[in-house]
């Protein structure tokens, strides 16, 4: 049974990995990943978050201020790329997909799940997610 899992496990990841939707997220993945100024920018504001950081203990108001509008800045400077912009959409929707068939199987697995507790009592046959008709003995 585990290997017959497996199997369709792999079918599933096979038959995701060609699907449209996922192809443009891992494509949109590289071409983030290969952007040197979009992880300087990073670096960046991680470097500077902690500066505010720094500031706020010291207590020096003014120059957190002046430091958490250079994050904001960078913030948007972010969010208003387009590969960025474009490497999200593609996460939401290949995101959306995975919940998609997640929620598919669960509820194939739960119906399963509950026929083969109902022939387990004697109740009637179970039918698994194949069609196959699995007895209860």
């Amino acid at each position: 049974m585990e290997k017959e899992v497996q199997q369709s496990l792999t079918k599933v990841q096979q038959s995701l990995q060609q699907q449209p939707v996922i192809q443009h997220y891992q494509q949109m993945k590289k071409i983030i990943a290969n952007r040197q100024d979009l992880t300087q920018l990073l670096v960046t504001i991680e470097d500077e978050q902690k500066e505010v950081i720094k500031l706020g203990h010291y207590d020096k108001p003014q120059a957190a201020k002046w430091m958490n509008q250079q994050v904001d800045q960078h913030h948007q400077d972010l969010n208003e790329d387009i590969d960025v912009q474009s490497y999200r959409e593609s996460l939401y929707e290949a995101n959306d997909l995975l919940h998609y068939v997640t929620e598919r199987i669960e509820t194939a697995v739960n119906k399963y799940y509950q026929q083969t507790r109902e022939c387990n009592n004697g109740q009637k046959k179970a039918t698994n997610p194949n069609d196959e008709t699995v007895s209860g003995d």
